[in-house]
This record gives structure tokens, C-alpha cells and sequence, in this order.
């Protein structure tokens, strides 16, 4: 297969998920808008908050350094975790928010820890309000947790269908103004402000329907200047270090910095998870 089949493949498959998440959602008499995650006093850190692996690239992203092109090809073989950047970025979200870490506790069995973690992934601010933080005995954070148990987080993480039938896929194919990006930039200031860590779909057509980025990040982090706003990012495509995603004041634009998947370019932003219909 070559890589621009696979790269046009790519693109309808998200389109033609949310084509048919769009037709379904239609046939509903009503859709219940979700709350916000609740502010968190405690800021989050990157080294604690995150998971101790990748989610893995399905692609090599072979970029020119002349031009900028990039060109794909599959991965061989492929990787066992992959196309869950909305999943992981959700989960990380979850137990950020709804999680507290017991490294004194006592240990307890994988079946245990399995029932624990599907509490934090399922739980919403009014489950919170009621019951607390969901205690996780023998580990100090995520990330030891992760390391330790790899295999039970990935498994709860669920498959490529989550991410292809995110209800909020419908937005990423409408434009987007300027206005809108600007509006969008102020507003995850205005939450990382609070402790709420927003998770943004990245989108970026190059010719549409053809995805040049069609990927999830968690922003927990802003840092502003008179000609920028810097915010600082999980990636879930790279568990070693934090990321980075710019909104150029001037442009009224997202810039995405170069990556081993994307070219340093701009693209589109927009909040996901907020809400069922945002």
C-alpha cells in the first residue's frame, strides 16, 4: 500500500466515524451535557501525572527537511498499543482528578487494582461529590503505578473505536476562523488557570479529507508573552518529556513545534471532553 493511500485512508476512517456518530446522535431526543472536571488545588506534574509508556505510532513519519513533506509508511511490525491518544489523554485526566495514590498501603492482587482503576476511569463530578478520591494503596503516583502494572491500565484503556467515535469528532470537520482559535487560546488559559487540565483535538487537513495530524493532547500548563502563549502539554505519543503547543498572538494561530509525526506547522485546535457536544 502506498503511504498517501494510507494517509487518505486514515482521514476518511475518522471522517466516516463521525459521519455515522453524527447519525446516530441525530435519532436522540436529548444530550445531556456533562459538568467540568472539579479544580484540583494541587498542580500537575508531569513526572507523577503520566504514564510510564507510549501510546505507538501505527506509521513512520518520514519528514523532508527540505520541503517540510511528509510521507508515511506502516510500522512492521505493528505496534500493540496504538490510536489511543484520546483514551490515554482522558485517563490521565481521570486520575489526576479522581485518584489519590497511597504509597503506604498495602498492596492488593491485579484484580483488585483492575476494579480500582475502572472506578477512576468511569467517574464524574457527581460520583466525586459523593464518594471522594478513589484511594490506590502500594504506589505513589501514576506513573510508578503504570510502570507496574502496564498491562492492566492498557487493557482498560479500550480499543481504536473510542477515539473514532469520540462524539466530538463532529466539530473537526467545519472550519475554523480565527476568531474562534483566539477564543479557544483564551479560554485554556482560563482553565489551566484553575487547575483543570483541557484536552484539545489537533487537527490539521493537507488536502481535505487527508489528515496531516489527527491527534489528542492534555494541556496542563500556560505561559504568556506579549506575542505568544506557550502552553506546555502531555503527549501521549511520548511518555519521556513533556510537549509544547503555540498560539501565535500575531496569526490568531495554533503552531504545533516539530515532532517525530508532525513538521513544526500550524493547525487547528479545539476542546474535547468538556462536554458532550464540545
Amino acid at each position: 500500500m502506498t503511504t498517501t493511500s494510507i494517509a487518505f485512508r486514515r482521514g476518511w476512517g475518522r471522517l466516516l466515524g463521525t459521519g455515522a456518530l453524527l447519525a446516530c446522535v441525530s435519532a436522540c431526543s436529548g444530550v445531556r451535557v456533562l459538568e467540568p472536571p472539579p479544580a484540583t488545588a494541587r498542580h500537575f506534574d508531569f513526572k507523577r501525572d503520566t504514564f510510564a509508556y507510549a501510546n505507538g505510532l501505527s506509521w513512520e513519519y518520514i519528514i523532508d527537511p527540505a520541503t517540510g513533506a511528509i510521507r508515511t509508511k506502516q510500522n512492521e511490525p505493528a505496534p500493540e498499543f496504538s490510536h489511543r491518544c484520546f483514551a490515554v489523554s482522558r485517563m490521565a485526566r481521570q486520575f489526576y482528578q479522581y485518584a489519590e495514590f497511597d504509597p503506604a498501603g498495602a498492596r492488593l492482587d491485579d484484580g483488585a487494582y483492575r476494579r480500582l482503576i475502572d472506578r477512576v476511569v468511569e467517574m464524574e463530578p457527581d460520583d466525586f461529590r459523593k464518594t471522594g478520591r478513589v484511594r490506590i494503596p502500594g504506589y505513589a503516583d501514576l506513573r510508578s503505578f503504570s510502570a507496574a502494572k502496564e498491562t492492566l491500565l492498557k487493557d482498560a484503556t479500550g480499543g481504536y473505536a473510542y477515539s473514532l467515535f469520540t462524539f466530538s469528532n463532529w466539530r473537526m470537520v467545519f472550519p475554523f476562523s480565527r476568531n474562534h482559535q483566539e477564543d479557544t487560546a483564551r479560554r485554556l488559559v482560563a482553565e489551566v488557570k484553575l487547575s483543570r487540565q483541557p484536552i484539545v483535538h489537533l487537527i490539521h487537513f493537507d488536502p481535505f479529507p487527508v489528515t496531516e495530524i489527527d491527534h489528542v493532547v492534555l494541556i496542563y500548563a500556560a505561559h504568556e508573552t506579549a506575542q505568544q502563549i506557550e502552553f506546555d502539554v502531555y503527549d501521549p505519543n511520548y511518555y519521556e518529556r513533556p510537549g509544547t503547543l503555540v498560539f501565535d498572538r500575531a496569526r490568531r494561530t495554533f503552531v504545533f513545534p516539530a515532532t517525530k509525526y508532525y513538521n513544526d506547522g500550524p493547525l487547528d485546535v479545539y476542546e474535547i471532553f468538556g462536554s458532550e457536544l464540545y
